[in-house]
């Protein structure tokens, strides 16, 4: 295992006369590695032979002593082959893993394929640009909307706006908020939320709200003062 790292002054060929390496000592093999501090490759190989898809190519652990030693991550980083490497092929992934109270052993949260996919929680082989999953066994609640059912929260703080923005290409440029969905307070002290639908056309210079559900679950359509 690396056991030390040590910075060191030596000739270089990166345009100045001294520059400040790193040396990466390996106990097991006693070998020594000099790098730039900013350049590190970490690399895997079976023993001369092609790596195999799921190999851990490398890793950085963020370790902390735990009253018993340092053995212990508490979060990591994790590249892998993602598929089948052969020559000038490598297919790899990252795995973003923590560490749960009470657990000696770290879990993926995050992973971003080689095809550039991104799984969130449960998601670990997403099969669209972004994927959330979460096994949750909690009904859903009216009252509790910050249990276990919930996948993502937008919060605008003060009395603003939290809006989703959708972007579509037109002629090759992406316009912004060709459509919406917001939500805000009647005012800055009430709870009162009300949720509005919008849409852009292309005579239109900014978004229309289309629609839009009051408080009251009142539904007001192409107008904003529906009525009883």
């Amino acid at each position: 295992a690396v056991s030390s790292l040590e910075s060191r002054r030596i000739n270089t060929s990166y345009g100045c006369t001294f520059y400040p390496w790193v040396r990466i000592r390996d106990d097991i093999s006693n070998a020594s590695l000099w790098v730039p501090p900013s350049v590190i490759a970490i690399g895997k190989t079976r023993n001369g032979a092609i790596v195999q898809d799921d190999d851990v190519l490398g890793a950085i652990n963020f370790v902390g002593d735990d009253g018993n030693d340092l053995d212990r991550s508490g979060a990591e980083i994790r590249a892998a082959v993602d598929g089948t490497p052969g020559a000038d092929d490598m297919p790899g992934r990252l795995e973003f893993r923590t560490t749960a109270d009470g657990s000696a052993v770290s879990t993926t949260r995050m992973s971003i394929l080689s095809d550039g996919k991104c799984g969130i929680g449960e998601s670990l082989t997403p099969t669209t640009l972004l994927h959330i999953q979460r096994t949750s066994t909690t009904g859903y609640s009216t009252t509790n909307t910050t249990n276990d059912t919930t996948f993502l929260m937008i919060n605008s703080g003060a009395a603003g706006h939290a809006t989703m923005q959708f972007q579509v290409l037109s002629g090759g440029t992406a316009n912004t908020g060709q459509a919406t969905i917001s939500a805000f307070p009647s005012s800055a002290s009430s709870k009162d939320t009300t949720l509005s639908f919008g849409t852009r056309q292309n005579s239109d210079a900014t978004n229309n709200e289309r629609m839009r559900i009051t408080h009251e679950g009142r539904v007001a359509i192409a107008t904003t003062a529906p009525k009883t």
